[in-house]
């Protein structure tokens, strides 16, 4: 369903997706850009098709 720009910027009654205290970030800002792929779990990708399947690496 597409929503005209015009409903789209009117606030409403619940209030608007802008409001800061409404929800928390998915992930926590990063002073460094650079760090984005750094840390966190490793996957191995393998595609079947149109299925796709994720397998965890350990870390040495």
């Amino acid at each position: 369903m597409r929503i005209p720009k015009s409903l789209k910027d009117t606030p409403s009654a619940g209030g608007s997706d802008d409001d800061p205290g409404d929800k928390e970030p998915l992930s926590p800002p990063s002073d460094n850009p650079d760090d984005s792929g750094k840390g966190g779990t490793k996957l191995k990708v393998r595609k079947h098709g149109r299925s796709v399947e994720l397998e965890t690496l350990e870390d040495d």
